[in-house]
């Protein structure tokens, strides 16, 4: 059985375009202050092997995974989701 959920997505626009911004994916529907007791950091490697970002996930106590936080996200999600959030207003 296939079931769809929503997730919760946030984005810092950087100050300048070659960084990238900051995003953050929820996991779950909050995380609470300090709930985050181990953070892993995961670098985002190109085809060509060259760094192009990073992931840091984020684990409670108990070593779920509650979020997912990208920095230079522009360059290492999916033009299909960040598209919504690099549309100009």
């Amino acid at each position: 059985m296939r079931k769809d959920v929503t997730l919760k997505m946030t984005y810092s626009k950087p100050s300048f375009p070659e960084e990238g911004g900051e995003a953050y994916i929820y996991l779950t529907e909050t995380i609470g202050r300090g709930e985050s007791k181990r953070q892993v950091e995961v670098p985002a490697v190109g085809a060509d092997g060259t760094r192009q970002g990073t992931f840091i996930l984020d684990f409670d106590k108990d070593g779920r995974l509650l979020g997912i936080e990208a920095l230079a996200a522009s360059f290492v999600l999916p033009c299909s989701l960040m598209a919504n959030f690099l549309k100009e207003s």
